[in-house]
């Protein structure tokens, strides 16, 4: 009974890791249409856009955070003037 529950799952996990989108649909179509090493040459190639796609995102994340820790002060003035303002007009 475990090991039909473990085959399940492990079945379930490889059916929804498997790459449907365009992307994937191109390596599987370089594959049947020619050599094998095609379709893999095809998947490292989409797995390192991937790769330089997370890198560059980190990389921008990083640098947005470390400009809004050097103008946190700015900023708070900002968003409090924001506030403020916003707080009189619905007063008045």
């Amino acid at each position: 009974m475990d090991f039909l529950l473990f085959l399940k799952g492990i079945i379930i996990g490889l059916s929804a890791s498997i790459p449907l989108g365009p992307v994937g649909l191109i390596c599987i179509q370089k594959t049947l249409n020619s050599r094998r090493s095609n379709g893999i040459a095809s998947g490292i190639g989409a797995a390192l856009a991937d790769t330089f796609f997370a890198v560059v995102a980190a990389f921008g994340i990083s640098a947005v955070h470390n400009f809004i820790e050097t103008q946190q002060l700015y900023l708070r003035l900002a968003g409090g003037l924001i506030l403020l303002l916003l707080g009189l007009k619905f007063f008045f």
